[in-house]
């Protein structure tokens, strides 16, 4: 495939400029051409002689590929993937980088090789070079687009802090990666890719991945790159209607007609109701079967030398389709029609030649069907190619680039070799000699490398090389090091600013490794996070097989084990009843600023407490809690517990270590966890004052046919219908009626109060002959059909619930019994036959499965959690299956008392 040519003037001109400086001498004029670490030169560039400034250039100069008795690097550095690169850099950025890296990129790390060649020859090599290492790849122009999306995504997300802002009449910072580069370099495309996955390219990992979405990425590569103008390569028809299939376009009279840049949607005049014709020629390199795909939202067809080749018709959603054509070497007519009848309006092209990857199919397509010729274009030629391999290997490129042909290394890296021991020779001399890697080093960078060189590395913790070579001083603090600086603090932003800097500038890493367990920070650096949505600025993935080592380092010099361990009194379910307690709008009313999973919060949206067990160790959760101010001076968390007193004495047994342990053990259940109060906007409480309230609607963890019982006494219950199972028991508040007396009343609702409690399901009630071995009937495998038969209130609006298996007729009354400091419930479940009233034989009653104690003659102790009486009646425990079941003997009626 050929490219259409697209070399903008700017591209030439700067083409011009690089050789122009070459053939005046070889070596750049500018002073501050010298390579460019952002931590060196912020902390270092002023020192005329650091040791600890020189190890980290001794690093990322990759020194030990060349010479050996270097001490070991903590974070060796890889050189940039040259395997591919025509697929994302510019031929003539890789011819000039190579000719003179410092004069194309001031403060890049690669060094000149080719100083010692005169200008002609060092062109040549330059050129083959390029060739080899281009191939027959193809870079694909599009316009960019998404200008000013981009513009402020890179001014908030976190490039500034690395790079120079882009604004009109930003102040210069010092120490900024240069993007002066980036426009002679990339196309939108593959400059999005590379923001995507920086990784690929760089994987040393120094450049970090900001978790950019496609769409995020090509926006930021659209403005870096918003100079570079695209010619025209298409003509366009556009079209004005209501359709549900493509029209007859040709049959129709077009609002506006003209030339185009690419498959743009953005001519149209309005959002919906719209048709547009693209027409162009298709340039093919090479013979062959070529494949097609067609996204579009609505429909779209694509024609080929007038042939339809994909048809994706109708009104629809974003669809792909794709089709393949044998096509001869040439130009061959292009049409693609596309209608919008609503909605969103998206369309995308595709090709993929032949062993090749898939591309935007506009970059293939030009208006005319002879192309027009542009001077620089640039055009492989496979002997250059096999010219530049040689020099590639003759020039040690080696040592530094892993390239690969037929999946063979290209060339030897060269042996290692000891360190001069004049001061002068070699890298590090002022003009180092012919054949010899030439940095541009400064002078401080000179006699800062030879101290490194004759000094062991640094035995101090990793944590500040870490920080140092892949920049985390930027955004973060530790030991009074580093932070935002003064000239990039108002790039940091907030979607809250009330919260202040908390919720802007990343926090300071003091005592991260306190804070924060190593299974988290491990996957912070792995992953990146967004902890604080409110943060516009991100923590990018830098890979912990770069700065792994950083989580071990941040443990041993920071983790503390202070904290007691908390034994609670209560069983855990009221643990976790009195921890909800306190971070609801009742109690400390931590929701009030923390947000809840989906849940916002009313007023700032903190961190999200549902993670806060997953991130934070305990024992600093605990101590954090008692005084924030310690750990981060000025913050906006309260202090809950002022020098240590309790407020809400009544919760649990008043201690603040037993409270703060019980709000980390209702965390712990993560996005399990009950709602707290409070939390939820335009919430529909139902409260049962003098009588019991009955709602019958879909509950959470029963059938449809679920029946929920509130009583005033606020010991509420859940019975099921289908299996006639005393199925959920709660305290305090009831259930919230909202979710199905508004809207479309979708969904099942959850209880709002606390201590939930899941009971038995199954069938309560079976006729055993064998209590050691017979299995308890399993719902609906039962030997009789039950039928429910309905409830009665009594006068005090309390349901009896009422069941038939087979003749035998079965009525289950529960009532609440008020008690401090938790009321419980009393069930009756009475058994009759049509037999004179008495039961047809011997039933059992099953009360519970699972862990089942016996602590008193007739009270039993269910999976720790739940006690069980049964006056007048004498339960047994049977072992089955492997688990344990409690079964209680019925002749005519059985009482169970539930407390918990």
């Amino acid at each position: 495939m050929t490219p259409r040519p697209s070399l903008s003037i700017a591209r030439l001109c700067f083409v011009v400029a690089v050789f122009s400086a070459i053939l005046c001498g070889g070596r750049a004029t500018r002073a501050d051409d010298y390579p460019l670490i952002s931590g060196v030169e912020r902390f270092h560039a002023e020192s005329a002689k650091s040791a600890e400034a020189g190890h980290v250039l001794l690093n990322e100069l990759r020194c030990a590929s060349c010479h050996d008795g270097l001490p070991k690097a903590a974070h060796p550095r890889s050189a940039p993937n040259l395997q591919d690169i025509g697929k994302r850099v510019r031929p003539d950025a890789i011819r000039a980088i190579i000719a003179n890296p410092h004069v194309a990129k001031p403060g890049t790390l690669m060094p000149s090789m080719l100083d010692a060649l005169p200008a002609a020859e060092r062109d040549k090599a330059a050129e083959s070079i390029t060739h080899f290492l281009v191939g027959d790849n193809i870079l694909v122009d599009t316009p960019p687009s998404g200008i000013v999306r981009g513009k402020r995504l890179f001014h908030q997300v976190g490039c500034v802090a690395c790079h120079q802002p882009q604004q009109a009449g930003a102040a210069t910072i010092k120490g900024s990666v240069p993007l002066a580069f980036v426009d002679k370099k990339y196309t939108v495309g593959s400059l999005a890719a590379f923001l995507r996955n920086p990784h690929a390219a760089r994987p040393s990992g120094r450049m970090p991945n900001l978790n950019l979405t496609d769409a995020e990425a090509a926006d930021i590569a659209g403005y870096l790159l918003r100079d570079i103008k695209v010619p025209a390569n298409l003509t366009y028809k556009y079209y004005e209607g209501s359709w549900k299939n493509l029209p007859d376009f040709d049959s129709l009279e077009p609002k506006s007609a003209g030339a185009v840049t690419g498959f743009d949607l953005g001519l149209a005049a309005r959002k919906d109701n719209f048709g547009i014709v693209f027409e162009g020629f298709l340039q093919i390199a090479k013979e062959g079967n070529y494949q097609f795909e067609i996204a579009s939202d609505d429909g779209s067809r694509l024609l080929i030398d007038g042939k339809p080749l994909i048809i994706n018709d109708g009104i629809h959603p974003m669809s792909r389709k794709q089709g393949r054509q044998q096509l001869s070497e040439g130009p061959h007519a292009l049409r693609l029609e596309y209608f919008e009848g609503g909605g969103g309006e998206e369309l995308e092209a595709k090709i993929k030649a032949p062993g090749g990857r898939k591309q935007d199919l506009a970059g293939f397509v030009t208006s005319t069907k002879v192309p027009v010729e542009t001077d620089g274009g640039f055009k492989w030629q496979p002997e250059l190619a096999k010219q530049g391999q040689l020099l590639f290997a003759k020039y040690n490129c080696a040592s530094c680039h892993n390239v690969k042909r037929g999946g063979v290394l290209v060339g030897t890296p060269m042996k290692s070799i000891r360190l001069p021991s004049r001061r002068v020779a070699g890298c590090v001399a002022a003009e180092p000699p012919p054949n010899v890697p030439n940095f541009h080093l400064s002078a401080n960078q000179r006699e800062s490398l030879i101290a490194a060189s004759r000094t062991p590395a640094p035995a101090a913790s990793p944590i500040a090389s870490t920080m140092l070579t892949f920049n985390c001083y930027a955004c973060h603090v530790r030991n009074k090091i580093g932070g935002v600086e003064r000239v990039r603090n108002d790039y940091f932003k907030t979607t809250i600013p009330e919260m202040g800097d908390e919720g802007r500038v990343p926090p300071p890493l003091d005592g991260v490794g306190d804070k924060l367990n190593s299974a988290w920070l491990k996957h912070v650096m792995d992953n990146g996070a967004n902890d604080r949505p409110y943060m516009l600025t991100r923590m990018p993935k830098f890979g912990s097989e770069h700065v792994g080592a950083i989580v071990d380092a941040f443990a041993k010099a920071d983790r503390r084990e202070e904290v007691s361990k908390v034994t609670f009194k209560e069983p855990i379910h009221r643990v976790k009843g009195g921890g909800r307690l306190l971070v609801g709008g009742d109690g400390l009313s931590c929701m009030k600023c923390h947000y809840f999973g989906k849940y916002k919060a009313p007023g700032l949206q903190a961190l999200d407490l549902q993670t806060m067990t997953r991130r934070l160790r305990k024992d600093w959760f605990h101590r954090y809690l008692l005084d924030p101010q310690a750990y981060r001076p000025g913050t906006r968390m309260p202090q809950a517990w002022p020098n240590g007193k309790v407020i809400m004495k009544n919760v649990l047994d008043g201690t603040a270590a037993t409270q703060v342990e019980a709000i980390w053990t209702y965390l712990a259940d993560g996005d399990k966890a009950s709602i707290p109060a409070g939390m939820v906007v335009g919430k529909m409480e139902l409260k049962p004052f003098r009588e019991p309230v009955i709602y019958r609607n879909f509950i959470a963890g029963l059938s449809p046919r679920g029946i929920a019982i509130g009583n005033p006494e606020k010991a509420h219950y859940a019975w099921d219908a289908t299996d006639m199972s005393l199925a959920l028991i709660w305290h305090g508040a009831f259930i919230d009626a909202a979710k199905h007396w508004t809207g479309r009343g979708q969904g099942r609702q959850e209880p709002l109060g606390d201590n939930r409690m899941s009971l038995v399901r199954s069938i309560p009630l079976a006729k055993l002959k064998d209590t050691k071995s017979e299995t308890w009937p399993a719902w609906p495998n039962v030997p009789e059909p039950v039928r429910f038969r309905g409830y009665k209130l009594n006068d005090t609006g309390q349901p009896t619930f009422n069941y038939t298996i087979g003749e035998t007729s079965v009525s289950d009354f529960i009532k609440p019994v008020k008690e401090k400091p938790f009321p419980w419930l009393e069930r009756t479940i009475t058994v009759k036959s049509a037999n004179n009233g008495q039961p047809d034989g011997m039933w059992y009653f099953r009360a519970a499965a699972g862990d089942v104690k016996k602590i008193k003659d007739d009270t039993y102790l269910i999976n720790n959690a739940v006690e069980m009486t049964f006056p007048g009646s004498k339960p047994m425990i049977r072992e089955i299956k492997g688990s344990q079941e409690l079964l209680v003997p019925v002749t005519s009626k059985v009482v169970q008392q539930i407390r918990w």
